[in-house]
């Protein structure tokens, strides 16, 4: 398989695209969300040091309005699985207002994950 260095130091990328790894019978695996999820805790501690307040993740609302008016305006950028273009033009439309709505919306232009169950 075809490697090529990355333009971060130190890394390195596959030269294939996911249709070249299925047909070459490899498995693929989407590791997309790694590095966002490393940024979680420092960006929690962050948040406390600069306002005092400390989030708490398990107890944050999946019906947040708030949230919603954001998804439904496409500001998405940084925002995991909803970020492309295709999602922003696709929640603009469709306006998801509660998660189960978000979750039909996501699964029109990512079918995979809900077929995976």
């Amino acid at each position: 398989m075809p490697l090529e260095l990355a333009r971060l130091p130190g890394r390195v990328v596959v030269g294939w695209d996911k249709r070249d790894v299925e047909d070459a019978g490899l498995i693929k695996t989407d590791l997309l969300c790694n590095r966002a999820l490393l940024l979680v805790h420092p960006a929690v501690e962050l948040v406390e040091r600069h306002s005092g307040v400390r989030l708490d993740l398990e107890a944050l609302p999946p019906d947040d309005p708030a949230l919603y008016r954001q998804l439904e305006a496409a500001d998405t950028i940084g925002a995991y699985q909803v970020e492309s273009r295709a999602q922003q033009q696709s929640l603009s439309q469709s306006a998801p207002a509660c998660f189960d709505d978000l979750i039909a919306q996501v699964t029109i232009i990512r079918p995979r994950p809900i077929r995976a169950g």
